[in-house]
């Protein structure tokens, strides 16, 4: 019998879906690892081109939470100043080749000015 490596039964998202844990912890993971893992893990077998695929869909996953998370940091920065008027509240940033990057973050309230 003949053996091949495109699986039609692995769709990209499903890859995707099951590698976002690793590969946000290890985004430097080469396709080809992906596939060994997959093998090692469910059986399942695919091609290099569904590994890079799904790992560029994973990429575009995280990318797109982080970003996420950035604009709810700005909503809890705008409550802030909101509710505590006259405190304050200073981001810093940098850009890199990804975009604006997160740095840090410092919040001082009024109530707690001397």
């Amino acid at each position: 019998m003949l053996q091949t490596s495109h699986n039609i039964q692995a769709k990209i998202e499903w890859i995707a879906k099951k590698f976002v844990h690793i590969l946000r912890h290890n985004p430097e993971m080469k396709p080809l690892r992906l596939i060994t893992e997959s093998i090692d893990k469910w059986g399942v077998k695919f091609s290099a081109n569904q590994a890079y695929r799904s790992k560029r869909r994973v990429v575009e996953i995280i990318q797109g939470a982080e970003r996420d998370q950035f604009t709810y940091l700005r909503s809890y920065a705008q409550e802030l100043l909101n509710s505590n008027p006259r405190s304050n509240v200073v981001f810093q940033c940098c850009d890199s080749i990804y975009g604006t990057v997160f740095e840090r973050i410092y919040i001082c309230l009024e109530a707690c000015k001397v």
